[in-house]
């Protein structure tokens, strides 16, 4: 009789039985267990019904605990309500949230998760409207954790802006404080604010941070916002001022300290990035994460410090967790791109072959790398290569190939990916993708062709096609074609003084020197200055940096003494010239 009443009465999972994708009489026999679990007599068991709930469970597995809820009328336990919830699809999962009489945060919290996951994955922007309406109407809202699930679905769906103000509303009239996941998925939305954008929630974030005491947990997570904003906006002063707002509390976290860093990083400053680092460092509260070494390996490429960056490789190699290099493509990535750049290719390949996990960016970034250092015809390999894995090219692809074609004076095969670019892999080549094919056109003595593409290709040409052209008048001797290219770079960037010296050297090679005279005091009058040469060097773990003319450098009297004395003993140590004789 209870069976009876059991079926006819059809209760609320009934539904999810029917609409879960089983043969009809697997779902019967189901129903039946349900039934006759239904029958016995005992005393609930709520810990162990949601004990069997916790971690991935088969669907046939799963309908036999939820028949075992119905029957021990657990299904009005809130804690079992939240495990189910987080098993089914938001269809089915709004049933069971349904059915509970008096919710708590917790199914609350579930429900939400569930409707923003779907809505990311799915691509369904309604679900994300249904999982802020259900936020809407939840009781209470003094959890930080129901605030980071709707945030993280309206980040990862790309609404930036409305993460933001959910943000401020948290913050300012919640007065709740932001979890590190909430603040990982505010900064991540973010990284997404055009520039416009940003300049706005700077004002108003700011303006947030005047009503709040400083030095305390809330205004600490707006000035971390703030110092992100304000990198990606370029004031990096105005990011360090916010960063040194942030309180030593605060500073524990590792969030503040991975967005100065890369602020530093993103605006070109690698110097002050790696101070920074070291800084954190020596601070025992906060280690660093895998972020943290993504922006510090960036700033060693930078500079070319090596061995800071054998240090990071090590680090992640000792304390990171296991096969975080082999399986984690960004840290990965970044270290090939550090010891390409630091001329260290063998370790370069070691760690790109040790991936289990390659993408295109981990092949795009060994491509380039191999061509900066002069490895063309093995990028050239690497790109097939590539294909075998069944991976599809992408434009970061060919403007590697190109460069490497480039780089290696390999004309025809520079050719036959250009072509192949668009005919083969349909991808349009942008304004770089020609820059880029011209130069290799041009290092090679093919300067007709390239001045040919450069005036006939779907883009006005900028300094880098003409600065590329006048490279290439001055590897093989063509004054004549450099002044007229000259005078097209200028038309485009006349402040840059590059053309200018490329042009002087052209004459110079010429001996010209009449017309390098005449340009220096072209320049002089038009008030262009040539940029700076600089380099960094590394010893005893400090980068040093030079920059041509500046007496800054705290040691610079001691280091002319020593060049002086290198000089003298050169001159003493060398053979003195032979005299000509004249017949």
């Amino acid at each position: 009789m209870r069976f009876h009443t059991f079926t006819t009465q059809k209760p609320y999972f009934y539904p999810i039985f029917q609409q879960l994708k089983l043969p009809d009489s697997l779902k019967t026999c189901y129903f039946n267990l349900a039934g006759s679990i239904y029958c016995k007599s005992g005393p609930p068991s709520f810990i162990s019904l949601s004990t069997l709930l916790q971690g991935p469970i088969p669907h046939g597995h799963l309908l036999q605990i939820h028949a075992r809820v119905f029957r021990l009328h657990a299904h009005q336990d809130n804690l079992i309500a939240t495990r189910l919830i987080g098993h089914y699809p938001s269809h089915l999962a709004l049933r069971v949230f349904d059915q509970l009489q008096g919710p708590n945060l917790f199914p609350f919290n579930a429900i939400i998760r569930v409707f923003a996951y779907e809505a990311v994955y799915a691509k369904c922007f309604k679900d994300l409207a249904s999982a802020r309406l259900l936020f809407d109407e939840m009781p209470d809202k003094g959890v930080v954790c129901c605030w980071t699930s709707l945030i993280a679905g309206f980040a990862q769906s790309g609404q930036s802006e409305e993460v933001l103000r959910l943000f401020c509303v948290m913050m300012v009239r919640e007065k709740l404080r932001p979890e590190n996941d909430t603040m990982v998925s505010v900064l991540s939305a973010c990284s997404n604010l055009e520039i416009f954008q940003i300049e706005k929630w700077v004002t108003a974030l700011s303006e947030f941070t005047n009503g709040i005491e400083s030095k305390t947990s809330s205004c600490d997570s707006l000035n971390n916002v703030l110092v992100y904003l304000y990198g990606k906006w370029g004031k990096i002063e105005k990011s360090r001022e916010r960063f040194d707002d942030i309180s030593c509390n605060g500073k524990r976290s590792v969030l503040p300290w991975n967005s100065m860093i890369n602020a530093y990083v993103q605006n070109g400053f690698p110097l002050e990035a790696l101070s920074l680092f070291r800084l954190m460092a020596e601070n025992p509260t906060c280690r660093p994460n895998h972020v943290t070494m993504v922006s510090v390996l960036s700033a060693c490429a930078q500079i070319g410090d090596l061995e800071l960056g054998k240090w990071v490789h090590d680090y992640l190699k000792s304390k990171g967790s296991k096969g975080v290099l082999e399986f984690n493509t960004f840290l990965s990535t970044s270290l090939i791109d550090m010891y390409s750049k630091c001329g260290s290719l063998d370790k370069a390949k070691e760690v790109f072959n040790q991936m289990v996990s390659k993408d295109v960016v981990s092949f795009n970034t060994m491509i380039m790398g191999l061509a900066i250092n002069g490895e063309g015809m093995e990028a050239v390999k690497l790109f097939s290569t590539m294909q075998e894995f069944g991976l599809h090219p992408n434009a970061g692809t060919f403007l590697g190939l190109l460069w490497a074609c480039s780089h290696s004076g390999l004309s025809d095969e520079g050719r036959k990916i250009f072509r192949d670019m668009s005919s083969s892999f349909v991808i349009l080549p942008k304004l770089e993708h020609y820059a880029c094919y011209i130069d290799l056109l041009a290092r090679n003595g093919h300067l007709e062709e390239a001045i040919k593409v450069a005036t006939s290709m779907p883009f006005k040409p900028n300094n880098f096609v003409w600065g590329a052209l006048l490279g290439g008048c001055l590897l093989h001797s063509k004054p004549d074609m450099a002044k007229l290219v000259y005078k097209r770079f200028l038309e485009v960037d006349p402040a840059n003084s590059a053309g200018y010296v490329m042009l002087a050297n052209v004459f110079a090679v010429d001996h010209r020197w009449s017309d390098v005279s005449a340009l220096r005091w072209f320049m002089k009058e038009k008030g262009v200055k040539k940029q700076p040469g600089c380099s960094w060097i590394s010893i005893n773990g400090v980068v040093h940096e030079f920059l041509v003319g500046s007496p800054l450098h705290p040691q610079i009297e001691s280091i002319h003494h020593m060049l002086h004395g290198l000089v003298k003993d050169m001159k003493i140590a060398s053979p003195p010239e032979m005299p000509k004789l004249e017949l």
